[in-house]
């Protein structure tokens, strides 16, 4: 088994395949912020995501994100969250997100928003 299927069994709530355009601020473990940008969601679910973003920035684990996901036409939601999974390829990082407990307007509209997507 490796680290992907070890964290998908981890996963608390089903990860849907999504393409959502991403403003992101991610900040060190003392509250400085390191990086403020825009990346996109490969995976979304109701407690976590899977983003890709392409600069050199060194991250680590258990750095904070504050972002605001694009959803519907220009439907945002912004949320909280912690790095819990780091992978570089090539030009490329993917980051795994847990989310931090979402205010019931923010859980509600990304439910709503992945309903679309199940089976």
């Amino acid at each position: 088994m490796n680290d992907f299927d070890h964290y998908k069994m981890m996963r608390r709530d089903k990860r849907f395949e999504t393409m959502n355009l991403v403003s992101i601020e991610i900040y060190d473990g003392k509250g400085n912020g390191i990086y403020q940008g825009m990346c996109k969601t490969l995976n979304l679910s109701m407690s976590g995501m899977l983003l890709e973003m392409y600069d050199d920035t060194p991250l680590q684990l258990n750095y904070g994100i504050n972002c605001e996901i694009g959803l519907h036409g220009s439907e945002v939601i912004s949320l909280k969250g912690i790095i819990r999974w780091l992978h570089s390829i090539n030009d490329s990082i993917t980051i795994g997100v847990q989310f931090l407990p979402l205010t019931k307007n923010t859980n509600d509209t990304l439910q709503l928003f992945l309903e679309q997507f199940k089976d």
